[in-house]
Formats: C-alpha cells, sequence, structure tokens
C-alpha cells in the first residue's frame, strides 16, 4: 500500500517520467545571460537586469538605456530586446522590460 505501490512502475513515473528527463536545467536562464546578450545587442548606455525570481530565471526584470532606441516606438524597442534574447525568452516565465533612448533617461550623465 501506500504511494509507492499505487505509482510504482506502472504510475506517475512510467507515464510521465520521459517528460522530465527532457527539461534541461542548462536551459535555465539567468540573468547574468540576459545582462550579456543585452550589452552585446545594444551596447546600453544604462543597463540593470533583476532577477526578481530568487535565482531561478523565471521572473527577469530589465532597464535598458541605448542610442539604438532613439526614434524608435516602444513596440519596436521590445521587439528589439525580444530578439536579442530570443533563445532566453521561452525559459523566462514573466518578463518585464523598459527602454529608453539616452535623450529620454534622467538618470544618465
Amino acid at each position: 500500500s501506500g504511494i509507492n505501490a499505487e505509482y510504482g512502475s506502472s504510475g506517475i513515473n512510467a507515464e510521465y517520467g520521459h517528460y522530465f528527463k527532457q527539461i534541461n536545467l542548462s536551459y535555465m536562464t539567468t540573468a547574468a545571460t540576459v545582462e550579456s546578450k543585452l550589452k552585446e545587442a545594444f551596447s546600453p548606455a544604462h543597463l540593470t537586469v533583476e532577477d526578481e525570481s530568487d535565482g531561478c530565471g523565471a521572473k527577469i526584470s530589465v532597464f535598458i538605456v541605448s542610442d539604438q532606441f532613439t526614434g524608435m516606438s516602444r513596440l519596436k524597442r521590445h521587439k528589439a530586446v525580444h530578439a536579442a534574447l530570443k533563445d532566453e525568452i521561452p525559459g523566462i516565465h514573466a518578463f518585464s522590460q523598459k527602454t529608453l533612448a539616452p535623450s529620454e533617461w534622467k538618470g544618465g550623465a
């Protein structure tokens, strides 16, 4: 009796175990990976990347200021960031971003 008898070799693990084996833990996104990709893509004047999910990368918040955003609509900026993070976005559950051109940023030098 008990859980082992109920979910033994013919139970949950036998039926769904292959799904768990397919999970690639190296695919988990980190704030450092996101930061590196955004620096490479946008050469930002300012960049803040916060992992708001206690380190698992499931909830990432980004604030980026770049010359590349000058003259772009907010939608185009967001699409550009998503394109730069195309490999990381699927591993992030919640992603928020604020994108500004240097002329819009009040915190810069």
